[in-house]
């Protein structure tokens, strides 16, 4: 058996226990008119994980916990404006039958940890975000130390945000090893320890988004 692991366990994140933030969408009337739980922090959890994990610095001068701090900046209304005008697609919103659909905010908008969130905490943009990545691209990163942030699909949940930082090989099946800032996918979420969760290469195909598609998301360093 050979296995890489990019991310130690003490560097581990788990969004279960971050505070609620609140945001201010400049779109509805009132301040703090945006709360974000802990269950939706999936994405600043996984980008705190993915920076350190690729040994990129960052800053928090808040008393929040890294993961809080960072969902916290992506609900202020800066944040809200600059993804109305980046992502348009965002905003104004409809289904098929003409009935209007909420904004997708801001810390859910793949794009904006790389073009807003990283200059804000690093000082600098310092990951991009890639629809085109497959399984072999996910080893060859993380066989070079890397660490890649992504988001899937699982059973009772359509989105959620986790990181591939690492991979083991038996003979010649290779896995990946997962840190996942809510737990263990394959206990549906029953066991809440994220860390070290193997992910074949099957089951890749089966739950990266887009779901049962060769080429792949995921955010990748500069």
């Amino acid at each position: 058996m050979n296995k890489i692991m990019n991310l130690a366990p003490e560097d581990y994140y788990t969004q279960r226990n971050n505070p609620f933030v609140y945001g201010d969408n400049p779109r509805i009337d009132g301040e703090k008119d945006y709360l974000l739980k802990a269950n939706a922090q999936c994405m600043p959890t996984a980008y705190v994980m993915f920076l350190i994990g690729n040994k990129i610095p960052y800053t928090n001068l808040t008393r929040l916990p890294d993961d809080a701090y960072f969902s916290s900046l992506l609900i202020t209304k800066a944040a809200w404006e600059f993804a109305a005008k980046k992502y348009s697609w965002s905003i104004n919103r409809k289904d098929k039958k003409g009935n209007i659909l909420p904004d997708i905010p801001p810390n859910e908008i793949h794009g904006m940890y790389g073009s807003y969130l990283s200059k804000i905490v690093c000082g600098r943009r310092v990951s991009d975000f890639m629809t085109d990545l497959t399984f072999d691209d996910y080893v060859d990163r993380i066989d070079t130390g890397q660490v890649i942030m992504t988001s899937g699909s699982f059973p009772g949940i359509d989105g959620h945000a986790f990181d591939a930082v690492g991979r083991v090989k038996r003979d010649s099946a290779i896995s990946l090893k997962l840190a996942d800032p809510w737990g263990d996918f394959k206990t549906g979420y029953k066991n809440h320890s994220g860390y070290n969760v193997s992910m074949t290469q099957e089951n890749f195909l089966r739950h990266v988004k887009p779901v049962g598609k060769l080429y792949k998301w995921g955010h990748i360093v500069l």
